[in-house]
């Protein structure tokens, strides 16, 4: 099989999309013949990337005339994609991912189904976004899910491990705390500002909570014109973007009294940082909540907890059930309920240690077994194969 890969999220950008797709197109190398066209931010700017796009696809044809099959890697991609398949008579796939479907701007709302009907595939990360995809009217045949993976590591590096995170866990272990922990960028969705301020609150100083996630850091300027657009505007752009949208309440919640030392945030850490924290942590916890035109895709931070032998409580909302499986590799708890989570909480710490770490033990095979990224590669194998030996036309 020759496949051209497409894709603005690439390493050495940092994030879930930048992963799947290293990991998609690296597994492909193994057994096929790869052609890529991808950002590298340390290189060049997304505008520039797309400006360009156009040609290098034209010269990559023109260089490799046996490409079989595209793929577009998110739905930003595809709008600079979408003349592929009637120019070259090659079948291209799209990737969407959550974001990159939900986005609640109605122009690009009305203008999806429209787009899809340039490609001759789409899968989803879950089966939340395929099923989103279906009801947006595309046709359900050409709908696929192919699950994302997870990494096997073999721990962090303990000098490159952040020294304050360290002295933090150092402490709360001596205490003998229960820790909890939270990862990602803390925008609404996410649920970190309502998880201290509605279940943190309603549970005794033996637990702490430890979030770490990047902040957006907006120049007064910035912050000010801001707040002078109309909350909706706000929204759209907080989403396109990617700004940390609850990172004030967050904040705020930390300098209260309400706070009361049970809760920290740390900004900007490295990837080993975050190993160790999942590592040192009693639990982690997905307390997302239902934000309108946002979504999480899939969860792939729920199986990262598992392969560092950390259990996981995580809201049954969105794609999150296709990465935590109930009573597998995580329970599932009702999204925005804060008496269940508190429930959940501490019928997790009432178990014997020795039953925690079965449980966790258990989490770990289960997530090594589902949710390898040769399991990811070889479901877009599958789908590729369907559309190759397909007539090309859509």
């Amino acid at each position: 099989m020759e496949v051209l890969f497409i894709s603005h999220k690439y390493p050495p950008g940092i994030g879930g999309m930048q992963k799947q797709s290293f990991e998609l197109i690296n597994g492909f190398t193994k057994s096929h013949k790869v052609h890529m066209i991808v950002h590298d931010e340390s290189r060049e700017s997304k505008f520039y990337f797309f400006l360009l796009l156009r040609y290098r696809i034209h010269k990559t044809f023109k260089l490799f005339p046996g490409i079989q099959i595209v793929h577009c890697n998110d739905g930003v991609c595809a709008f600079f994609c979408r003349y592929i398949h009637k120019r070259y008579n090659r079948p291209v796939l799209l990737t969407f991912h959550g974001l990159d479907l939900l986005w609640p701007n109605s122009f690009y709302q009305a203008m999806l189904p429209g787009l899809v009907k340039n490609f001759s595939a789409v899968v989803s990360v879950s089966e939340f976004t395929r099923k989103q995809c279906v009801s947006r009217g595309f046709r359900s045949e050409i709908c696929h899910t192919v699950l994302n993976g997870v990494d096997v590591n073999d721990g962090a590096d303990p000098l490159k491990i952040n020294s304050q995170l360290i002295a933090l866990f150092k402490d709360l272990k001596l205490q003998d705390k229960k820790i909890l922990v939270s990862i990602g960028r803390p925008v609404r969705r996410k649920g970190f500002s309502w998880f201290a301020k509605n279940v943190l609150t309603k549970l005794d100083a033996s637990y702490a909570y430890v979030v770490l996630g990047p902040s957006t850091h907006y120049s007064r300027l910035e912050k000010y014109l801001l707040n002078l657009l109309p909350h909706k505007f706000r929204n759209l752009l907080e989403l396109f973007f990617g700004w940390s949208s609850d990172q004030d309440e967050l904040s705020k919640y930390l300098a209260s009294e309400m706070n009361q030392s049970k809760a920290w945030w740390f900004d900007s850490l490295t990837y080993d940082s975050i190993l160790f924290a999942l590592d040192q942590a009693d639990l982690f916890v997905m307390p997302n909540v239902h934000v309108e035109g946002d979504a999480e895709g899939f969860g792939l931070v729920a199986l990262e907890s598992n392969m560092q032998n950390t259990f996981v409580l995580a809201s049954q909302i969105d794609g999150i059930p296709s990465a935590v499986n109930d009573k597998y590799n995580g329970w599932l708890l009702q999204s925005g309920n804060s008496s269940d989570w508190v429930k959940g909480i501490r019928s997790f710490f009432k178990l014997s240690i020795n039953e925690r770490n079965r449980l966790a033990l258990k989490a770990k095979e289960y997530a090594l077994n589902k949710y390898s990224w040769d399991n990811m590669v070889s479901g877009y194998e599958d789908v590729f194969n369907k559309y190759i030996n397909k007539n090309t036309d859509i």
